[in-house]
């Protein structure tokens, strides 16, 4: 299963069947799925199909009629999925002939070079060379994810009106803070205190 998050920030354990059910209606299911997940290329004892083998996430996903997934075959960096996702969207976006299996040999290979040559300095200690941990699962050889030849126009979006003092961000623009809600609502959930003090400049994502 995967663990996501319910709307009170707590786990909600989710198999290949409701994922397929609910987030990737088949009128409008993509051809590409990553998951990004440490072990959700791996079978485990007790998520036998219904002929009895032993299937991940990512090959029931497959089973379900998803095209193509990607997903990790053991325990995997947050830094090396992040730069693996970037090097793959990388290709897929410019290749003449957008191929998952193709970019993901050339996104492995890249990262795998970055790793040898110029390692970057905002992965906190964690080693690259995980190559070995994104598998591809494939229900056809080559999926077709998008003809680059017929790809319509995206029209652009009006600028967002907002009132006076409050900070307007840029398309690209992001600020996280799902983990730090998540710890502040455990601390005041466990009785040890009475309130959060949240400080900081405006538009730092304090609301």
């Amino acid at each position: 299963v995967l663990a996501l998050e319910n709307a009170d920030g707590g786990a909600c354990d989710v198999n290949a069947s409701d994922l397929v059910e609910h987030a990737l209606p088949a009128d409008c299911r993509p051809d590409l799925v990553v998951l990004a997940g440490c072990a959700t290329g791996v079978a485990e004892p007790g998520q036998e199909d219904g002929s009895g083998r032993l299937r991940s996430i990512a090959a029931n996903l497959v089973h379900h009629g998803v095209p193509a997934v990607l997903a990790m075959q053991a325990a995997v960096g947050d830094g090396y999925a992040t730069w693996l996702a970037r090097a793959l969207y990388s290709r897929l976006t410019s290749d003449e002939v957008p191929d998952p299996l193709a970019a993901l040999a050339a996104a492995r290979r890249q990262v795998e070079h970055l790793r040898l040559t110029d390692p970057p300095d905002n992965l906190h200690g964690e080693d690259l060379a995980q190559w070995a941990t994104p598998a591809l699962f494939l229900a056809v050889p080559t999926p077709r994810l998008y003809d680059p030849r017929h790809v319509e126009p995206v029209p652009e979006r009006p600028a967002a009106i907002f009132d006076e003092g409050v900070v307007v961000r840029r398309v690209g623009d992001f600020v996280g803070r799902r983990r730090e809600r998540r710890k502040i609502l455990g601390q005041l959930r466990s009785g040890y205190h009475a309130g959060v003090v949240l400080l900081g400049l405006g538009g730092v994502g304090k609301s």
